[in-house]
């Protein structure tokens, strides 16, 4: 059962977001679409994953690439959210920085067979200090109207990065974990990144082709 909900009911719920998004795409301004493309890699590359790992096949070389693309559809999430030049600065140089962590990681690792836990690690905590300003941002505008799918997004991956930070960072220690305690951070996981998904799907669905006040 552990393995059933880590790898098909977790990751399906992924369709539900999708399914929403396609339905209210008549509503969809950039954010919209950057995170409808977020969830189709997301969704592709763990069936790719899936696929590689029933096979016994390596899918290590999947992950360091989807590392990357991952955390560069995020940042331009981020992009859409500001016309601040000082913020759009910050978020390309945190689009540049990682690739420059990602080859550096691979290079210290000597191959892309083995799990990039620095470049994983590095990219949850950008997104993670991402969030919380712009969820700082946000709470200090209460009073002026605030996109309801921003917010509810950001919301979404703050619960999933900061509940997988521990896991990318400690990946190599879980390696020889009990278990039962293996069997727990990674079940943890998943709901972490289905509650993600739910997050989501509930932001496309209250979206407005006009900016809804996140009071309402």
């Amino acid at each position: 059962m552990p393995q059933l909900f880590i790898t098909y009911i977790a990751p399906g719920a992924i369709l539900l977001p999708i399914g929403i998004a396609i339905a209210r795409s008549a509503h969809w301004g950039r954010s919209e679409l950057v995170v409808f493309l977020y969830l189709i890699l997301s969704g592709v590359t763990n069936t790719i994953a899936s696929y590689f790992a029933h096979y016994g096949w390596n899918n290590m070389p999947i992950l360091h690439a989807y590392t990357l693309l991952e955390f560069l559809a995020i940042a331009y999430f981020f992009d859409s959210t500001t016309d601040n030049p000082k913020e759009k600065l910050v978020i390309a140089f945190t689009r540049d920085l990682l690739p420059l962590i990602t080859v550096i990681n691979i290079m210290g690792l000597g191959s892309v067979l083995k799990y990039n836990q620095i470049a994983r690690t590095a990219a949850a905590i950008m997104i993670l200090l991402l969030c919380i300003y712009f969820l700082m941002k946000g709470l200090n505008l209460l009073a002026a109207k605030m996109p309801f799918f921003s917010f509810a997004t950001v919301v979404g991956f703050m619960l999933y990065f900061s509940g997988s930070l521990t896991l990318f960072a400690l990946s190599d220690l879980l390696l020889s974990a009990e278990r039962s305690l293996f069997w727990l951070i990674w079940n943890t996981h998943a709901a972490f990144m289905m509650v993600m998904y739910l997050i989501i799907a509930l932001a496309y669905f209250r979206t407005r082709r006009s900016d809804e006040p996140l009071l309402v």
